[in-house]
C-alpha cells in the first residue's frame, strides 16, 4: 500500500492513503458490484455472480442456425453461483458433457 500527497486533484487528502480511500468506495466492476469490508478492508462478497455456459451445436431448425448446411453453435446458461457460493440450475437447462 502506498501513501500519497494531494491525490484527489483538489488538494490534500489529510494523510489518508489511496488504498484507504478506495476501500470506502462502492462501484460496478467487471465481476459485479465491488465494495469492501470496513473492518478488514477485504473485498465484500456481496457482488460477484458467476454463470456456467455450455456451447452447443445448433440444430438445423433453430433460429439463427443458417440452414445452409454449415455447423453453428449457441451458448446456453445452465447454472449460476451467487457470492455466497450457492449454485442454482437454470430451469429447463442442464449441463451437457462432451460424452453427451
Amino acid at each position: 500500500l502506498c501513501r500519497h500527497r494531494g491525490w484527489s486533484g483538489s488538494g490534500s487528502t489529510g494523510g489518508t492513503s489511496l488504498a484507504e480511500t478506495i476501500r470506502t468506495l462502492t462501484f460496478e466492476g467487471a465481476s459485479g458490484s465491488v465494495s469492501f469490508n470496513s473492518r478488514t478492508g477485504e473485498r465484500s462478497t456481496d457482488g460477484p455472480v458467476f454463470g456456467v455456459y455450455n456451447v452447443r451445436r445448433a440444430d438445423e431448425t433453430e433460429a439463427g442456425s443458417g440452414g445452409d448446411g454449415k455447423t453453428s453453435y449457441h451458448k446456453a446458461l445452465t447454472s449460476v453461483s451467487t457470492s455466497a457460493g450457492v449454485w442454482s440450475n437454470i430451469a429447463g437447462e442442464h449441463f451437457l458433457y462432451a460424452s453427451g
